[in-house]
């Protein structure tokens, strides 16, 4: 695995996965595996996507969010504290926060 810091936020990235330059990745975050981090999306605190993940639009996770899977957040949605969204979850334009587990469905 091979890592590089990004140019928006001096997070990690992981070679194999995919960051537009607008999208933030805070330093003590990271983009792992073959996820997709686009448009004006928004990594902060020890937030991470790896997997097949997508997040876009203009979402955001902070503290120890994770999405992971084939997950997909987009639009506005905001993930706080240990929000973990997995597998084949669909997140747009709502808000999570606490140990909260998504792992299926469309929010």
């Amino acid at each position: 695995m091979a890592f590089h810091e990004h140019l928006n936020g001096r997070g990690q990235v992981e070679d194999t996965a995919k960051v537009s330059p607008t999208a933030y990745v805070g330093p003590n975050a990271r983009v792992e595996g073959n996820a997709r981090v686009f448009q004006w999306a928004k990594l902060m605190g020890n937030s991470r996507v790896s997997g097949n993940a997508l997040v876009t639009g203009r979402a955001q996770l902070q503290d120890y969010a994770v999405v992971d899977g084939d997950a997909e957040v987009g639009g506005t949605a905001l993930l706080l504290e240990q929000v973990h969204v997995s597998g084949t979850a669909k997140i747009e334009d709502c808000v999570f926060c606490g140990n909260t587990e998504i792992n299926a469905g469309t929010f």
